[in-house]
């Protein structure tokens, strides 16, 4: 199909994310995205980067949180298997940056705990060899959004909105607190 861009797991759960934060209704389209979640969803309970690797923590915090703001109960099999695999990885904490941002937007991790992109490294001149332009397409995408250019700088921060209930303690870890 022209334009179709499906594999990545990581691109639908900001979606769902931002839409969750701005109070933007999927309609009947959370039904349909919670089944593409579950059918990638791997044997071990996680969920991969792209739809044919092995289990990451990014993909199964993302996919996890997805189906959960998408309405699936906590006591639901695929729900709880997701859970078990970040909670047997290690918690939520261990997931990369990008995860970590999603996750601080929701109010379950502080901004703390992110490695921020110092926003000066887009004035540097393209010619430099690790300038911004010259990342990978979703990395010059995101990085704008993730600089803060002090520790105690006001962060970027959703409205209010309930997060999934106990998702703090569901995906374990100590958010913000040295990881």
């Amino acid at each position: 199909m022209a334009g179709d861009y499906g594999g990545p797991m990581f691109l639908m759960p900001g979606l769902i994310i931002s839409c969750h934060c701005t109070g933007v209704p999927l309609g009947a389209r959370a039904g349909a995205m919670a089944t593409y979640l579950r059918n990638h969803q791997q044997v071990d309970g996680g969920w991969g980067t792209h739809i044919e690797s092995p289990s990451t923590m990014f993909g199964t915090v993302l996919s996890y949180v997805s189906l959960r703001l998408l309405g699936v109960p906590a006591a639901d099999p695929a729900a709880r298997a997701g859970l078990a695999w970040i909670r047997a990885a290690g918690g939520a904490t261990q997931s990369p940056s990008w995860a970590k941002f999603w996750l601080t937007l929701l109010g379950v991790h502080e901004w703390e705990g992110i490695n921020s992109i110092p926003a000066e490294l887009w004035m540097l001149p393209q010619s430099f060899p690790f300038h911004p332009g010259k990342w990978w397409c979703h990395c010059r995408s995101a990085a704008p959004l993730a600089p803060r250019p002090a520790p105690r700088a006001p962060a970027l921060a959703a409205p209010p909105r309930p997060a999934p209930p106990r998702a703090r303690q569901r995906c374990g870890g100590a958010p913000g607190r040295g990881d």
